[in-house]
């Protein structure tokens, strides 16, 4: 959220609380989120809360959003899902620094679902 014009900074490593503690504000729980609500919120913290650190100042591609899409089936019932995930890569290994914060939402596919084919952006 911006406090007097300037965006609200958070540490990356405590992303997931940051982000349950923006839906709160919002008077929202991440179990209830439907695929509008979800997709609102993420896209709202992505925009007003930003991570604390040089790089993330500096460099655009280590903070972005990822959505993938697709009908899989892994074994027990075929399904589409939906996914948007924020990544945010620091400075390091990347197994040390790269923090991911991810909603998945899966529905049962129809034609309409399957002609959306498998990909991401």
């Amino acid at each position: 959220m911006k406090k007097g014009g300037l965006l609200t900074m958070f540490d990356p490593e405590n992303t997931r609380q940051e982000f349950e503690k923006f839906l709160s504000r919002k008077g929202l729980h991440q179990s209830d989120l439907t695929l509008a609500d979800g997709c609102e919120a993420v896209f709202d913290f992505y925009r007003d809360l930003r991570p604390r650190g040089h790089l993330f100042e500096q460099e655009k591609g280590s903070d972005m959003l990822h959505f993938e899409w697709g009908t899989y089936d892994w074994g027990t019932s075929e399904h589409f899902s939906f996914s948007l995930t924020r990544q945010l890569i620091g400075d390091g290994p990347v197994d040390d620094v790269m923090r991911q914060l991810g909603l998945t939402f899966e529905f049962q596919p129809d034609d309409e679902l399957r002609a959306l084919g498998k990909s991401d952006k």
